[in-house]
């Protein structure tokens, strides 16, 4: 049948629906990378997609491939630009935190680590820390926003933290694995490569996807003022002062929170060893979106496209 799609093509599509939700044109290699399907070679993705371009399925402008009416390439070359001029301090920012005490590692996460940025996007960080003390990090990470940065959110928003001896994220689906896929690593190369280890179920969904190098990754800062403040905070009992602040920001949580029904248990994590802050359930948007895309293409083409998972086959 002429509304049939192979199996290639159907990937391409769901790429494409995928990063139409936020106006992001692909190239070829950027849909390989992202894409579920494995692909014997790289130029059988840009013969998919130009099949596509030919039976009007998907527009190409300038060497990146969309659905939808619009191709956003302008759109996204002015957000790289900003992206550009916003490294430099968001990597600064990263190896800042890097300093505070029981900090094992950072990455910039969110727009940023697609090498992108709108207007008033925030700077996001997903923040590893000593095991047993997310906590009482993220209760001095909070403080410093709030009294120094006067709660400034795009600076310093750091919406993830994990503990050291348990890194990997139990959210398994395309959503959170794309989000692992672009991170950027900045401070501790280590734990980078033993966090995506500990998350290889994403190559599940990226089976043609590579890891980031670790080479221009920062060591870990250490420093008198960073010892000094753990063993005070250990002396004291550190995992009592842990324990204190889970329930601190837990309670404030609940507090805030609390009328938000039991699906946003992932988007506010407030387990021992991992504090996620996403109250206003990103995740589940993006992922409710993809569903209604991915119908909405297949009603107004007359095509199948199959569920988006892992390695489609």
């Amino acid at each position: 049948m002429e509304s049939e799609l192979s199996a290639g093509q159907q990937s391409v599509v769901r790429t494409l629906l995928y990063y139409h939700i936020f106006d992001y044109p692909l190239t070829a290699a950027e849909i390989l990378r992202f894409s579920s399907r494995p692909w014997n070679e790289p130029a059988d993705v840009e013969k998919s997609a130009r099949d596509l371009v030919a039976r009007s399925l998907v527009g190409t402008d300038r060497g990146f491939y969309f659905v939808g009416e619009h191709s956003h390439v302008d759109e996204r070359a002015a957000d790289e630009a900003r992206a550009r001029a916003a490294l430099p301090r968001a990597v600064r920012w990263s190896r800042f935190i890097g300093r505070f005490p029981y900090v094992r590692g950072v990455a910039i996460s969110g727009t940023l680590s697609k090498g992108v940025m709108k207007e008033g996007d925030d700077l996001d960080y997903l923040v590893f820390t000593e095991p047993d003390r997310v906590w009482l990090c993220r209760l001095l990470l909070m403080g410093f926003k709030k009294v120094v940065l006067l709660n400034s959110h795009h600076l310093f928003c750091i919406n993830y933290l994990l503990a050291a001896d348990r890194l990997e994220i139990p959210d398994h689906d395309v959503f959170t694995a794309t989000e692992i896929a672009w991170l950027l690593p900045t401070v501790n190369p280590s734990i980078y490569g033993r966090f995506l280890d500990a998350n290889a179920w994403i190559e599940d969904y990226f089976p043609n996807w590579r890891r980031r190098s670790g080479d221009r990754v920062a060591p870990l800062a250490g420093g008198p003022a960073k010892s000094l403040t753990e063993g005070l905070a250990d002396l004291l009992g550190g995992g009592r002062l842990d324990d204190l602040s889970h329930r601190l920001i837990s309670g404030r949580n609940q507090r805030r929170y609390g009328h938000l029904d039991v699906r946003h248990e992932v988007a506010l994590r407030t387990e021992k060893h991992a504090s996620k802050h996403h109250p206003r359930g990103f995740q589940e948007r993006v992922l409710n979106r993809l569903n209604d895309e991915i119908a909405a293409f297949e009603r107004r083409h007359g095509v199948v496209i199959r569920e988006q998972g892992p390695a489609a086959p």
